[in-house]
C-alpha cells in the first residue's frame, strides 16, 4: 500500500510539474501559439509522457484553467469569510484579487489574454467549468450588498447584482491594464483608488 501512494504522489507531483510549465507556456505563447512539444521541451518531459497525463492539448489547457481557477477563487474566498463586516469584505476582495493577480501572474495574463476572444467564452471550458465559479463570485458579492442595504451601511437606490457587476468589472479593468503594461503602473495605489472610488459611490 504505501509503494502504491509514493507512486501517486510522484504521479501527482509530475503532473503539478506539467501545469506549471504549461502555465508559463500558454502565457508566453497563447493557446494557438504553445504546442505540446514546447510544453514538454520545458518541462523536461518526453511528449509521451505528457500524453499519458493528459489527452490533447486542449485537455491540458482545460484542466489548467479550471484548476487554477477553482484554487484562486478558493483562496478569494477563505479570505472574504475571514470577516463577517460588510465593507471590510468588498475591501479584502479588492485587495485580494490584486494579491491573486501578482501571485499567479502567469495565469493572469493567459486567462485575461483568452478570456478576450470568442473561443475561450464560446467553449465548453467556460460554460461548464469556469462560468459557474464567476456566477457564484457574483453572487456571493451581489449577496453581501443586499445585506448591507439592508442593514443600511449600503445606499438602497443601486440594485446589488449592478454594484457586484460594476465592482468585478472595474477590477478586471485595472488588472487588465497592469497585465498588458507589464506592471508599469503601481497596482497598490489603483487598489486604493478602486476602493475609494466604489465605497463613496455605495456606502450610505
Amino acid at each position: 500500500m504505501a509503494t502504491v501512494n509514493r507512486k501517486e504522489r510522484e504521479r501527482l507531483r509530475h503532473r503539478e510539474e506539467i501545469l506549471d510549465v504549461a502555465e508559463a507556456v500558454f502565457a508566453e505563447k497563447g493557446y494557438s501559439g504553445a504546442t505540446v512539444e514546447d510544453i514538454a521541451r520545458q518541462s523536461e518531459f518526453s511528449v509521451g509522457t505528457l500524453y499519458g497525463f493528459f489527452d490533447s492539448k486542449e485537455q491540458l489547457y482545460i484542466s489548467l484553467v479550471s484548476e487554477r481557477f477553482e484554487q484562486l477563487a478558493a483562496e478569494l474566498h477563505k479570505a472574504m469569510d475571514q470577516t463577517d463586516n460588510l465593507v471590510e469584505k468588498v475591501r479584502i476582495y479588492i485587495a485580494k484579487r490584486a494579491e491573486l493577480t501578482l501571485k499567479y501572474a502567469k495565469f493572469a495574463k493567459l486567462y485575461t489574454r483568452d478570456r478576450m476572444n470568442d473561443r475561450f467564452t464560446k467553449s465548453e471550458l467556460w460554460r461548464v467549468k469556469v462560468g459557474p465559479i464567476w456566477d457564484d463570485q457574483i453572487e456571493r458579492l451581489r449577496m453581501i450588498f443586499e445585506q448591507g442595504r439592508n442593514e443600511g451601511c449600503f445606499r438602497s437606490d443601486i440594485d446589488p447584482w449592478d454594484i457586484a457587476i460594476t465592482l468585478t468589472n472595474m477590477c478586471d479593468g485595472y488588472l487588465y491594464e497592469w497585465l498588458m503594461r507589464d506592471g508599469k503602473f503601481n497596482l497598490k495605489q489603483k487598489v486604493d483608488l478602486c476602493m475609494t472610488l466604489l465605497l463613496k459611490g455605495i456606502q450610505a
